[in-house]
């Protein structure tokens, strides 16, 4: 890590002193190197974060998606269950709950939205 201060007051105090100390020249060009090094790392830092920060933004929207089929599955899984309606009788005897179950496995419930 670069030290700021050191820069600043070296940056400072050249403009106090006569302007043929070429030490002083050679210290400011120096500081000016440093600096530029310093900003093209920090370039890459921020590049680097912002393909981090993208990545994560696609990997959240897979997970969102998985998370829908996964809970998908479980709702078409307790309707073609009996949807908790008690009795013996297997879901395809309720019509109504056995279509709704299907519908939603193909996801027509949705309708207009993207699938």
């Amino acid at each position: 890590m670069i030290d700021l201060d050191a820069i600043k007051g070296r940056a400072n105090s050249a403009y106090l002193l006569d302007r043929d100390d070429g030490d002083a020249l050679e210290r400011a060009m120096g500081d000016v190197k440093t600096l530029l090094a310093e900003v093209e790392r920090l370039r890459h830092d921020v590049a680097d974060l912002q393909l981090q920060r993208e990545q994560n933004i696609i990997d959240n929207m897979h997970a969102f998606q998985e998370g829908g089929h996964k809970e998908r599955a479980a709702v078409v899984a307790w309707l073609r269950g009996g949807a908790g309606l008690g009795g013996g009788e297997p879901a395809e005897e309720w019509d109504d709950v056995w279509v709704a179950a299907r519908d939603i496995e193909r996801g027509e419930h949705r309708r207009g939205e993207e699938r």
